[in-house]
């Protein structure tokens, strides 16, 4: 009875009626003190002293901390997970419902008599029961439908009549492909309520039997381990082969029972002999149990017509398959390999890194732990993998060579057999190779079987590069290739020589200068000879042996000169199809920009913003390698006028790494032909991308040079822009007053050009610096007036963009309800336009309003959000900053528990990823929250890690907060002179910040203790 109420006192009359009910001993107090006198000495000699049963005049109480109370626990444990389902933290708050049902142990007050005790105990029992419901139904959130039908099966077994229950059971069948289980469970249930209780069943239930009969789209599976709010699981594979044999004892090995379970697989093999057509096949047939998605990466460690990639890159764009944004990818390696494995921690994903090099090129793609399948293919043995599988693919066995050769050749005929298995023979029995054959076989029949093997006897000499491939696999590529028609076989050395590792229909058009409807006839006979693949998207790539001999077959058979027109064509289809995407995507784009539209083959139809959009987003790298390319060889100005059309979207996507190698090359390029236009737009460019990047004082000499190249040119609207942006850079190094005069000499040039746009850029950047420079009046006028001049020229972006930058200054103005109202109507048009992550960054400064305001319903619902859309597009450092703000919000209602859930949580994800801010953060407030709930030691351990963390990392701000929490700590302890110390520590860092909070602290340390100066003085 006491340890329900631990540290609180029980009265001794509340005592008396739960030991003898309504019937008490005539001298009960008497008998009271006995039993206490008798606990107090069962007590001590059990535990000591930590345990103290106390008597007072009206009562007992016991002192107890209540955290080694097993019920306390429980409930402790049962609020954070409820806090963090709330959030749709689905998987700790199952763990921690889990846990806290292990803390039971048989039957609650076992042993005591009376009706208080047996009310109690049902009371507990329910608790009990309300847990596992909501455990379950996390787990059901989480997709584990199938490992809950047994277990809902034995707890409807004792518990016939709950109806959470029934429907939980229902929505694990439904979801396991048993509906019609499910229906039966209903109505044996609805019998039973109309028997025994005279009723229906609820409406709960009754819906949910509707939606089944209905089947109801929403009632699907949900894949085990994703979160409610995200997105389709990634599928980056290749076309699966129409045709697969003879691989089955490799296929067991990969997705049998043992072979299907998480790890790392190595695929060793010769070059053509099918590694990657089955790991892919692997990757199909398991996809079920690893429902996250299927992600597929080319290493091109062999291609010669791509560079390999190394681990920065590899990291970016398997990181971009998760749809992690790219503003959120790092810039090193390091923080790279730790969010790329933070989210395949939080996954269950085949990955596929198809032509591996070795361990220094995979290494940081591997992850530490996971539930993920991860195949590698490659043609050496990798040794240095750690515990690893691995799987050495030997060419086909007789009987699966000879049955994919008839299934492709068409061949069935028995007097055929000898012939066939000749071929397959002469083809070494390698898939690629016996592809390659059949095909020229089924399109020629089987007459000329015999001399087809025969020419596959005699492979080419000339290869100079034939040792890349069995001798099989180039004789193979050769008798296919002289199966073509001339212009066929010309097309063909035309992709040979494109430095792009896949091409679109256009594209191949431009190249081989030829109309769609003959590059269309051409790839179709590549595809039928096996020489030509389809790529995911409709586009067309080579085998990376096919691209080497295809080279090597324009080396011999093509003069350079027909080579440089044929890659010239392609660089000019790139040039004018890119500015055409970049003018429909940029109405207000400057003519002067655009490169002179070439002569080159029409691109496809870029109608709308969606059409350029994709069309850029599945294109960009294959420009950016032609603009390489280009820039090594004779078209330096066309690399630069690529890679300027490519400036705004890789800005909008935040390709950091790809923009700023892109443009440092633009401008060497503009620089050797002495073109100063060219240099001072790429050098406005970097600049741009040095400021984004956080290099200020690089940015401002780009800057600089931009102007002073435009000044010369008498480009005023050039100059304008490079005005402005020196303006920005200035912005990132807080030099506010040299911002603003930036921005005041762009806005007159704008004004004297009636560049509406130009001007409301200006004002905008201005706007924000005036605000700063405490000129409030000043800066929000100038930001109504920005935003008049984007409405008036339709620029949605910048109108969103103003209106969320209003929306701060109003919010640390005090309005805050036109703080709202601002963030509101920034919200509708990225809702329109498109930009989760600025609608994410939106509801987190409404969460901040209302927390402010102490509207806590608010304010959670509002950073709820942020927090779906965060997860949605994988947004790890986001979300932990989100779930420290939800954090401070229990905190701020004094729910302790729940606070602190949420904050492990964030400063869990933080350190998965590397985040030393969050893990800062998250610590702190953990501090906070244990010096709150008097838990002193707990606080200072804390406090002392968070300093050093603040020290270590560089943020003075977080140094300051952490000293008032360690002054607030010591104060609580009694230690004035300890609070007053670390106060003038955190006093001297924020008046060197010159923050607000300088001058609370000053009047805190006078305020502290005030008889403490008086006993010093």
């Amino acid at each position: 009875m006491l340890l329900l109420t631990p540290r609180a006192l029980v009265p001794a009359e509340t005592l008396i009626d739960r030991l003898w009910d309504a019937e008490p001993p005539a001298k009960a107090r008497e008998s009271l003190s006995v039993y206490v006198a008798r606990l107090r000495a069962s007590l001590r000699q059990a535990v000591g002293d930590d345990l103290r049963l106390l008597g007072r005049a009206q009562g007992y109480l016991l002192e107890v901390d209540p955290e080694t109370v097993d019920v306390h626990q429980f409930r402790r444990l049962r609020r954070q997970a409820d806090a963090l389902a709330a959030s749709g933290d689905f998987e700790p708050a199952a763990e921690l419902l889990r846990a806290a049902d292990t803390l039971w142990r048989g039957q609650a007050l076992a042993g005591i008599g009376g009706d208080w005790a047996a009310r109690m105990r049902d009371a507990l029992e329910e608790e009990r029961r309300a847990a596992v419901l909501e455990r379950v139904g996390c787990e059901l959130e989480l997709g584990q439908h199938a490992e809950l039908v047994g277990e809902l099966s034995q707890l409807l077994v004792q518990y016939p009549a709950d109806e959470t229950l029934v429907g939980q059971q229902m929505t694990a069948l439904c979801r396991s492909g048993r509906p019609a289980d499910a229906l039966s469970l209903y109505r044996e249930t609805r019998t039973r309520l109309i028997e025994d209780q005279g009723a229906e069943p609820g409406p709960a239930l009754s819906e949910l039997h509707q939606r089944i009969l209905g089947r109801d789209p929403e009632l699907a599976v949900r894949p085990a381990g994703r979160r409610l709010a995200q997105t389709e699981a990634p599928d980056t594979l290749p076309p699966e082969a129409a045709q697969f044999v003879g691989r089955d004892p490799e296929l067991a090995v990969l997705t049998g029972p043992d072979g299907g379970r998480p790890g790392v697989v190595v695929i060793e093999g010769m070059p053509g002999v099918g590694k990657t057509t089955l790991a892919v096949r692997a990757a199909r047939l398991v996809r079920d149990q690893y429902p996250d998605g299927t992600v597929y990466l080319n290493l091109h460690s062999h291609d010669p017509g791509s560079p390999a990639l190394d681990q920065a890159e590899a990291l970016y764009r398997l990181l971009q398959m998760l749809s992690v944004p790219a503003a959120q990818i790092p810039e090193t390696i390091g923080e790279r390999t730790a969010l790329w494995r933070a989210q395949l921690s939080r996954r269950r994903a085949v990955v596929i890194l198809d032509d591996a090099a070795g361990h220094d090129q995979i290494g940081p793609l591997l992850p530490l732990t996971s539930r993920c399948l991860i195949l590698i293919t490659t043609r050496r043995r990798l040794p240095d993998l750690g515990a690893t599988r691995s799987l050495t693919l030997d060419v086909l066995p007789v009987d699966a060579a000879v049955t994919l050769f008839r299934w492709l050749s068409g061949e069935s005929r028995d007097e055929d057999a000898g012939q066939i298995a000749a071929a397959v023979q002469r083809c070494g029995r390698l898939p690629l190779a016996i592809q390659l054959t059949a095909a020229r076989v089924a399109r020629d029949g089987s007459p000329g079987l015999q001399g087809l093997t025969d020419e596959l006897a005699q492979a080419p000499a000339w290869l100079s590069d034939a040792r890349a491939a069995a001798p099989e696999v180039t004789a193979a590529f050769d008798l296919s290739y002289r199966a073509l028609e001339p212009d066929h076989r010309q097309l063909f050395r035309r992709l040979g020589i494109s430095p792009c590792p896949s091409l679109s229909l256009a594209a191949v058009a431009a190249l081989g200068g030829c109309t769609y409807a003959e590059a269309e006839k051409a790839l179709g006979a590549l595809l039928d000879h096996h020489l030509l693949a389809q790529a995911p998207g409709g586009a067309f790539r080579f085998h990376d042996l096919i691209r080497g001999y295809a080279a090597e077959l324009a080396a011999r058979d093509d003069s350079p000169a027909e080579q440089r027109q044929a890659l010239s064509r392609l660089i000019d289809y790139y040039r004018l199809t890119a500015d055409t995407a970049d003018r429909v995507l940029n109405p207000l784009r400057r003519a002067a920009d655009a490169p002179a539209s070439p002569a080159a083959a029409p691109g496809p139809p870029l109608v709308t913003a969606d059409d350029a959009a994709d069309w850029l987003d599945a294109e960009w790298r294959n420009i950016l390698q032609v603009a390489r390319y280009a820039g090594r060889h004779e078209w330096k100005a066309k690399s630069a006028d690529l890679i300027g059309l490519l400036a705004d979207f890789m800005e909008n996507q935040a390709y950091w790494d790809e923009a700023a190698a892109a443009h440092v090359l633009a401008l060497q390029a503009g620089r050797d032909i002495a073109d100063p236009a060219r240099v001072a737009r790429a050098a406005l460019a970097l600049s741009a991308v040095r400021q984004l990047t956080g290099q200020p004082e690089e940015s401002i000499a780009l800057a600089e040079e931009a102007v002073a190249s435009y000044r010369s040119q008498a480009d005023r609207i050039g100059e304008a822009r490079a005005l402005d942006q020196l303006g920005l850079a200035h912005f990132g190094m807080a030099r506010w007053r040299e911002a603003v005069a930036c921005f005041a000499e762009g806005q007159i040039l704008y004004q004297a050009a009636a560049d509406s746009r130009g001007v409301a850029d200006t004002l905008c950047h201005s706007g924000v610096c005036t605000f700063q420079l405490g000129r409030h009046a000043e800066g929000t006028s100038q930001l109504r007036e920005a935003l008049t001049l984007y409405r008036a020229t339709g620029d949605r972006r910048g109108e969103a963009k103003v209106l969320g930058n209003l929306g701060r200054i109003y919010f640390f103005s005090g309005l805050h309800r036109d703080a709202l109202d601002a963030y509101t109507e920034a919200l509708e048009i990225f809702g329109a336009i498109g930009g989760a992550q600025y609608e994410a960054i939106l509801y987190q400064n409404v969460g901040s309003v209302h927390r402010y305001k102490g509207s806590h319903e608010d304010a959670l619902a509002a950073y709820r959000k942020a927090l779906a859309v965060y997860r949605d597009i994988g947004d790890l450092p986001n979300e932990a900053e989100v779930l420290n703000d939800i954090g401070a919000i229990y905190e701020s209602a004094a729910c302790h528990d729940e606070a602190l859930a949420h904050h492990q949580r964030a400063r869990a994800i933080a350190e998965e990823i590397g985040n030393l801010s969050q893990q800062l953060i998250a610590l702190r407030l953990t501090a906070d929250i244990h010096r709150g709930s008097g838990r002193y030691d707990d606080a200072m351990a804390d406090y002392q890690a968070a300093l050093r963390m603040a020290r270590e990392n560089g943020e003075p701000y977080e140094e300051g907060k952490v000293l008032e929490g360690i002054a607030e700590a010591e104060q609580a302890a009694g230690q004035y002179g300890g609070a007053r110390i670390a106060l003038r520590q955190a006093l001297d860092i924020y008046e060197r910040l010159d923050v607000p909070e300088a001058k609370a602290v000053r009047i805190r340390i006078e305020t502290i203790a005030p008889d403490y100066a008086a006993r010093i003085s």
